[in-house]
């Protein structure tokens, strides 16, 4: 049997190719525009969205897709990198025609991989000196998933920078850049009609590597009605919570400048402005809330971490800051985040308009379709926006577990407990670990042996081989939970490639992956030998 690996460059390609078939885009220079496809490292995207100023890092390859018009005044970018979020964005020129005019931006005769200096990494320092008008930020997104980032990048350009002047897609063009290693095969995809695109497309990927699994083994009845454990529990939520307490060091009480409460709750609604438009985020189920609030309430995170529907991260600042007048401290900052729930969610919208309290003016939001990824991203928001807002630290903040929250001693213990007890914890509790080499941007499962802090990964069977395993030098490592997808430690490792240089240590670290490995056929020293033919063994350690 056969597994599909992770979307890689070549995917993304291919995929690109597919959606120039889906809109009939004619290769080369376009009537009104061209669509660039390039591919690079360490890119830099600074720009700003809303008065904040934002920076893409993309330290990893990344597709590079920019549709740009021909007379500069609308355009799309597209960052595809599958080892690492992608994103998709359209701009403007700004001034537009109703508030002024500006000229072609300087880099618009240049291919994409010549300009990438000029339009990326230092653009903004030519908006500073005046050379190119202000640039405009009309939408910006974030995709896990780089293939969905690639179908949304072709519909960003075709709402945001086409319809902008009535265009359709055929008076665009594209060029494939010499640093894509766009070839026959994507050539063919594109010229093709949608549908036979599409098949070409699925043909193509599927000839493409694979990794082997081993054959399903049928479980017994007895096995099989023995309730499976439940996924992303509260449990598991509180536990991720207490481990990124015990990452940032932040003690247990009132902090010196604030301190992050931690809730759970039910029927919950959250009102709420982003600029000018209303929204309300509606919790029925039960989640568990997050909020750190410094003590003259200026700036706080609020995290609403849910199982069953998307989970929500937001950052907010007192509005107006003293720069535009002052306001007196909000009327529940001395309750509970249990008691303050009514006051500060469901009616601070009330309050707001009855004067109250002061108005509030939100920095950022984000929603997450995994709650583990919604918990880091609430410590992130809560790094950034509140603690650098005042150059404070995490030690100045403390904690207080709500009665209502369920944390009992397991959480305590986790939120002190020191990051190498808590390797050890993970690899306890799991049979694989999920392993991203400086060979590969892809993220393996493998099977290993841990014993005093050292672990032991093979690359030689058909089911576990690591690409280029004999150059690997370093690694991220992340463990997972037995039986359920919910992450408990993630860590960098160094490695160490044994291989059949060294046949004494290659058979004693063999033998014990033989034994843990129960399934493979044959005597330890024949299975220790064919491995020893086919492949390296990598000692993995954790970085403490």
């Amino acid at each position: 049997m056969a597994l599909r690996k992770v979307a890689g460059l070549d995917d993304v390609r291919l995929h690109v190719a597919r959606e120039l078939a889906d809109y009939e885009v004619p290769k080369g220079p376009g009537e009104l525009g061209t669509l660039h496809i390039a591919q690079e490292r360490n890119i830099s995207r600074t720009f700003k969205a809303h008065w904040t100023g934002f920076t893409l890092q993309f330290p990893k390859r990344t597709i590079l897709l920019s549709a740009t018009l021909n007379d500069g005044t609308f355009w799309s970018e597209g960052y595809i990198c599958p080892g690492q979020p992608s994103w998709v964005l359209a701009f403007r020129r700004d001034p537009h025609k109703a508030r002024g005019s500006g000229g072609p931006r300087p880099d618009d005769k240049l291919g994409l991989e010549s300009s990438i200096e000029t339009s990326l990494a230092q653009r903004h320092k030519l908006i500073d000196s005046g050379q190119i008008p202000h640039e405009e930020l009309i939408r910006m997104e974030d995709f896990d998933d780089p293939l969905e980032a690639v179908e949304e990048f072709f519909n960003y350009t075709a709402w945001y920078v086409l319809r902008a002047i009535e265009a359709s897609w055929d008076q665009l063009g594209y060029i494939p850049e010499p640093s894509v290693g766009w070839g026959a095969a994507e050539d063919h995809v594109a010229e093709l009609e949608p549908e036979a695109a599409a098949l070409e497309e699925k043909r193509l990927v599927n000839t493409l590597d694979v990794v082997d699994i081993p054959p399903v083994i049928l479980k017994s009845r007895a096995e099989r009605t023995k309730p499976p454990p439940k996924g992303e529990a509260p449990n598991d939520l509180l536990y991720r919570i207490a481990r990124r307490l015990s990452d940032y060091q932040v003690p247990r009480g009132d902090g010196a400048l604030g301190t992050l409460h931690i809730a759970q709750e039910r029927n919950i609604s959250r009102t709420f402005k982003a600029h000018w438009t209303g929204f309300t985020l509606q919790f029925p189920k039960r989640i568990i809330l997050l909020s750190a609030m410094l003590k003259d309430g200026t700036f706080w995170s609020e995290g609403y971490i849910s199982t069953g529907q998307p989970s929500w991260v937001l950052a907010f600042r007192r509005d107006p800051h003293k720069a535009r007048g002052s306001g007196g401290p909000r009327p529940d900052d001395k309750l509970g985040l249990e008691s303050s729930i009514e006051t500060s969610l469901a009616q601070r919208h009330k309050l707001i308009d009855s004067g109250q309290i002061p108005h509030e003016e939100l920095i950022r939001m984000e929603d997450f379709d995994d709650p583990l990824e919604a918990v880091d991203e609430f410590f992130n928001y809560t790094a950034w926006y509140v603690l650098r807002a005042i150059e404070a630290s995490w030690d100045q903040l403390g904690y207080i577990p709500e009665p209502t929250a369920g944390w009992g001693p397991n959480e305590d213990r986790a939120a002190t407990l020191p990051v190498a007890p808590a390797i050890e914890e993970g690899l306890k509790k799991s049979d694989i670990i999920w392993v991203t080499p400086d060979t590969s941007n892809r993220s393996l499962p493998c099977w290993f042996v841990y014993k005093n802090g050292k672990i032991w990964v093979l690359s030689a069977e058909p089911q576990q081989v690591i690409p280029d395993a004999v150059h690997v030098r370093e690694a991220q490592v992340a463990v997972r939970w037995k039986g359920r997808d919910a992450r408990l430690v993630d860590f960098e490792a160094s490695v160490r490639v044994i291989g059949p240089e060294n046949p004494a240590e290659f058979e004693e670290i063999g033998a014990l992956l033989v034994a843990k490995r129960q399934s493979v056929q044959g005597s330890v020293e024949d299975i220790v030998s064919r491995w020893m033919s086919q492949g390296v063994i990598l000692e993995l350690t954790p970085r403490l």
